[in-house]
C-alpha cells in the first residue's frame, strides 16, 4: 500500500506509544513473547483501521489506532496472568508461601451475618498449594551432629598435641611454649560465659530476696482501724450482747453478697405488640358539603391536625394516626337491611305495589374492597382478586315496630376466614383508608343515595281546602283543626329529586342541616313571623334527628302544590315528620306554637303572609341515619418493651 499510514516510520510510531505506555502502567519491560505480540496487534489493527476510515486523514487512523490495540492489549495481558499452571510449571516453582488469616470477629445483627455467610459460600476457594516433593541438587550444609563431632576431634587433637609439647620441654629442661590455636581461645570463651551467667543469677536471686523482705516488712505493720461512731447516734439495745444477732459493722459482709452487685444484661432491644380497635361510621363524614360519597363508598383519613397546611376534610377523620403496623384485620360490617333495588308487582288493574325487599341477604357473599390494603384474596374474576374480604351473613336485629319497612342492621363478618393485612416490615403510618361495599359482580352495594338536597317545607297548619282546595284530596296529612291550632303536627319536607321509597322509608331516623332562605317575596318575615321560622328551623335542625313518618309526593309549587301520599312506581319527592309537641303527661294534645305564639302561616293579610309556602328552601340537606354503615377493624402495632432491657432481679 502506498498511504504514508502503512509507512515502516508510522509504524514503528505507534509500537513505540504503546510499547513505552504498557511498560509505564504495569512498571515492568514486556518480554519477547509480549513484544512480538504487540507489533502483530499493532499492524492487525492498521489495516482494519484503515479498511474502515480509509478516506481519513493519517492523525485520525493513529488515533483510532491506539484507541483500539491499548484495551485488547492490556485484556491480553489479564487473560496471561490468570492463565492456569500446568504440572511442569508447579513443580519448576514450587509451593507458594501460606500465610494465615485472623479471624475478626463482629457483632452483627441477624441480616448482616446471613447476607456475609452468603457470601462465603459463594466465594471460589483457591487451588490448595502444592507439596515440594523435589531433591534438592544444592549441596547442603553440614549438620549439627557432624559439626560437634568435628570440633571434638579437633580439640583432642591439640589436646594431645600440648601434652606432646609439654612433655618434651621437661625432658629437654625448657619452658613450655602455649600454643596459639582455637582450642584456647574457646575455652576461654566458655570460662568467661559461665562466669557472667552465675554472677546474673546470683544477682536476681538478691533482688528477688530483698524485695520479699521488704513485703513481709510492710504485712507486719498493724494499720489503725477506726472506731464504729455510728453506736454514738443509736438508742442502747439489749440484743447486742447477744452473739447470734448480726454485728452493727456489716461492711465487709455486704460487700460479698451477690444482691450488692448490678448485673446489667446486654442491650438487646425487645418489642411488644399493641391492638387497638378502630371503628369507621359513614354518617360521621361530611354529608352536607360532600355528595360524591356514600354510605357505601367512603373515604377515612388519619390525624387531620398532623397534615400540612389549612385543609378542611369532607371524609371522616380518626384523630390519631398508628405508627410501626405489623397487621391490620378486618372484624366486621354493620350494614343496614335497606332494599337495593325497587320492585314494583301490579296487583290489579290500575293497583301497584313497591313494597318487596331486595337487600344484603340476596347475595351469597358481599365484597369489601379497601385499595390501601391491596389485595389479600385470590379468586376467579377480578372483583374478588382486588378485593381485602369477603363477608357472610352472621346476624341481623330489627326493632319491634310493626312497620313493615322497618328492615333492621345486618351483621357481616369473613366467617371461617382469616381476613387481614400482615406486614414483615413494619409499615411507618397510615394516611387514609378508602372503604368500598360491592356486590359480587364487583358494582357498588347501592346507588341509592342517603343524603337529598331539600326544596320546600310545608307545614300541615296550612294545608287546608280554603287554600289549596282539592290539592290536598291524595292525602290524610293535611289541617287538622282539633290538633293543628297553635302549631303544625306534621311537616311535609320536599327533596330536589325523587328518590326510591326504600331509601327513607317509614320508621327510618333522619338528620336536617343548613336549611335556609336566601330571599321573600313579596314580603319579608319581621317580628314574630321572624321569630316564628327561626323557632322552626331550630326544631327541624335538632342534634336527635326526626322519624320519618310517612313519604309521598308533591307536585306543583307554592299555592299550586297538589299533595299525595302514594306513587304506584316506588319513587316520591317528600316524607313527612312530627311537628313540636308539648310534654303530654300535662293533658294538651295540641302542636306547640313555634316561637311561642300561634303559627302564622296562614294569617289574616292572606296569602301573601304564607312564608314557607310561597318560598323555596335554597340550601338545606336531609341524612338517613338508619341507613349507615358501620365498620370494625382492628390495628396491631410493634412498640420498643422497656421492661426487656433489665433483669427481674433488678426491677
Amino acid at each position: 500500500m502506498s498511504s504514508p499510514f502503512f509507512t515502516k516510520d508510522n509504524e514503528g510510531v505507534l509500537q513505540r506509544v504503546l510499547y513505552n505506555d504498557i511498560c509505564r502502567r504495569y512498571g515492568d519491560t514486556l518480554t519477547e513473547k509480549q513484544a512480538s505480540r504487540l507489533m502483530k496487534t499493532v499492524s492487525y489493527y492498521m489495516g482494519e483501521v484503515h479498511r474502515v476510515h480509509g478516506d481519513k486523514p493519517v492523525n485520525f487512523l493513529n488515533k483510532e489506532v491506539l484507541t483500539v490495540v491499548l484495551p485488547d492489549y492490556v485484556a491480553y495481558l489479564e487473560r496471561s496472568e490468570r492463565a492456569p499452571r500446568s504440572a511442569v510449571s508447579d513443580i519448576e516453582v514450587g509451593p507458594e508461601p501460606s500465610t494465615q488469616v485472623g479471624e475478626v470477629r463482629q457483632i452483627e445483627d441477624i441480616d448482616n451475618a446471613f447476607t456475609a455467610l452468603q457470601a462465603r459460600r459463594q466465594e471460589t476457594k483457591a487451588k490448595p498449594q502444592m507439596q515440594d516433593f523435589r531433591i534438592s541438587l544444592s549441596e547442603e550444609p553440614p549438620l549439627s551432629m557432624e559439626l560437634f563431632e568435628r570440633m571434638k576431634k579437633e580439640r583432642e587433637e591439640a589436646a594431645l598435641a600440648a601434652a606432646s609439647a609439654s612433655a618434651l620441654a621437661l625432658s629437654t629442661g625448657s619452658q613450655p611454649v602455649p600454643t596459639q590455636n582455637n582450642l584456647g581461645f574457646v575455652e576461654a570463651s566458655d570460662t568467661f560465659l559461665q562466669g557472667s551467667r552465675k554472677a546474673k543469677e546470683d544477682a536476681e536471686i538478691m533482688f528477688a530476696e530483698q524485695e520479699r523482705k521488704k513485703l513481709e516488712q510492710r504485712a507486719n505493720i498493724a494499720l489503725p482501724v477506726p472506731p464504729d461512731m455510728r453506736s454514738l447516734y443509736t438508742t442502747p439495745n439489749t440484743a447486742a450482747g447477744n452473739p447470734t444477732t448480726t454485728p452493727s459493722d456489716r461492711r465487709d459482709t455486704l460487700a460479698n453478697l451477690p444482691q450488692a452487685i448490678l448485673t446489667r444484661e446486654p442491650d438487646v432491644l425487645s418489642y411488644r405488640e399493641t391492638e387497638t380497635n378502630l371503628f369507621l361510621y359513614s354518617g360521621d363524614r361530611d354529608w352536607t358539603a360532600n355528595s360524591t360519597e356514600s354510605r357505601y363508598n367512603f373515604t377515612t383519613i388519619f390525624d387531620p391536625a398532623g397534615l400540612r397546611g389549612n385543609q378542611s376534610f369532607q371524609t371522616t377523620t380518626v384523630p390519631t394516626r398508628f405508627r410501626n403496623i405489623i397487621r391490620i384485620e378486618f372484624i366486621k360490617a354493620i350494614i343496614p337491611g335497606e332494599s337495593f333495588d325497587p320492585l314494583v308487582v301490579k296487583t290489579g288493574a290500575a293497583a301497584y305495589q313497591a313494597n318487596t325487599s331486595i337487600n344484603a341477604l340476596s347475595f351469597p357473599y358481599i365484597q369489601v374492597r379497601i385499595p390501601e390494603l391491596e389485595t389479600n384474596s385470590y379468586g376467579t374474576n377480578q372483583a374478588i382478586t382486588s378485593s381485602f374480604a369477603l363477608l357472610q351473613y352472621d346476624a341481623n336485629w330489627i326493632n319491634d315496630s310493626s312497620l313493615g319497612t322497618q328492615r333492621g342492621y345486618f351483621a357481616m363478618i369473613p366467617k371461617f376466614m382469616k381476613c387481614q393485612k400482615v406486614y414483615t416490615t413494619p409499615l411507618s403510618t397510615l394516611q387514609r383508608l378508602s372503604i368500598q361495599l360491592q356486590r359480587p359482580d364487583g358494582s357498588i352495594l347501592s346507588s341509592a343515595p342517603d343524603t337529598l338536597d331539600i326544596q320546600n317545607i310545608y307545614p300541615t297548619i296550612a294545608l287546608n281546602s280554603t287554600v289549596f282546595g282539592p290539592s290536598i284530596a291524595g292525602t290524610v296529612y293535611a289541617q287538622d283543626p282539633a290538633v293543628d291550632v297553635s302549631g303544625s303536627a306534621y311537616y311535609w319536607v320536599q327533596t330536589a329529586k325523587y328518590f326510591n321509597v326504600a331509601s327513607f322509608a317509614t320508621g327510618d331516623r333522619v338528620s336536617l342541616k343548613n336549611i335556609a332562605w336566601s330571599s321573600w317575596s313579596p314580603i319579608s318575615p319581621v317580628g314574630t313571623q321572624l321569630a316564628q321560622l327561626t323557632s322552626i328551623v331550630s326544631f327541624l335542625q335538632r342534634a336527635a334527628g326526626h322519624i320519618v313518618v310517612a313519604v309521598g309526593t308533591v307536585t306543583g309549587t307554592g299555592m299550586a302544590a297538589v299533595f299525595s301520599d302514594s306513587n304506584t312506581q316506588g319513587y316520591v319527592n317528600a316524607f313527612l315528620v312530627r311537628g313540636d309537641f308539648p310534654d303530654p303527661s300535662t293533658g294538651v294534645f295540641t302542636a306547640q306554637a313555634p316561637g311561642g305564639v300561634a303559627d302564622s302561616a296562614i294569617s289574616a293579610a292572606g296569602s301573601s303572609a304564607n312564608y314557607l309556602i310561597n318560598n323555596p328552601v335554597t340550601s338545606g340537606r336531609v341524612l338517613n341515619q338508619s341507613h349507615q354503615v358501620h365498620i370494625a377493624m382492628r390495628v396491631i402495632t410493634r412498640d420498643i418493651d422497656s421492661t426487656g432491657i433489665l433483669r427481674s432481679d433488678n426491677l
